[in-house]
């Protein structure tokens, strides 16, 4: 009889070594896989809710915008708007869109329709409704004007000199120069100066250039 006992548990001591490393082996395998999808996990939502940037226009809340472009441009802007948030908040400039609108200055009435997104990290996009059609990359402002601002300062001087009674007279010996690039990617240039005016007496001055990012340029100049 003992020696049947110990027969048997002969038998079983190779099973239960077995069953032991196969255990082992499955356990040794499962972090690897977890790991694998951990990593394949985008590090960026696409489900975020921007219902809030993405407005509508409505008639009573903006009854000159709605009397301007007519209740069919409109219903179509408001269809577009989401997708120009979307298409911004997809783009690595942009950390997270906070405010979108139409722009009044780059529309094209009853035309084309083109939106400004204003991002957290204060870049700016203009998306008109053709690009969104397109799959090329959409540019911030910032990413729009090439160059150093200080590359501005000689194009500022040339927009400064037509405008004065005796160009002549022009010295900026006294005055200071600052060239900076603008959030909404304008380059700025301001520049004090003195120059001769149309009775012939000399007065301080100064001059503010903006370089649009649209290819608008303009220089303003005051009195100090």
């Amino acid at each position: 009889m003992l020696i049947k006992r110990v027969f048997l548990a002969s038998l079983f001591i190779p099973l239960i070594i077995s069953c032991s490393s196969e255990s082992q082996d499955v356990e040794a395998v499962t972090p690897s896989v977890t790991s694998v999808e951990v990593a394949d996990t985008p590090i960026r939502s696409v489900n975020i809710d921007y219902s809030h940037v993405a407005y509508q226009i409505t008639e009573q809340d903006y009854p000159g915008t709605y009397a301007k472009w007519g209740k069919k441009w409109i219903d179509d802007i408001n269809s577009m708007m989401p997708l120009v948030v979307e298409r911004i908040a997809s783009n690595p400039k942009c950390d997270a869109p906070e405010i979108a609108d139409l722009s009044d200055n780059r529309s094209s009435l009853k035309q084309e329709a083109v939106f400004y997104v204003d991002c957290k990290n204060g870049e700016r996009f203009y998306v008109s409704q053709n690009e969104l059609s397109e799959v090329t990359k959409i540019k911030a402002e910032s990413e729009m004007l090439s160059g150093e601002p200080s590359q501005y300062i000689q194009p500022c001087r040339e927009m400064i000199k037509p405008q004065l009674s005796y160009p002549s007279t022009f010295d900026e010996s006294l005055g200071g120069v600052s060239a900076f690039k603008g959030t909404s990617g304008n380059i700025v240039v301001e520049i004090d100066f003195t120059a001769k005016n149309a009775i012939g007496t000399e007065l301080p001055q100064s001059a503010r250039c903006v370089f649009g990012t649209n290819g608008e340029n303009e220089a303003i100049i005051t009195n100090k």
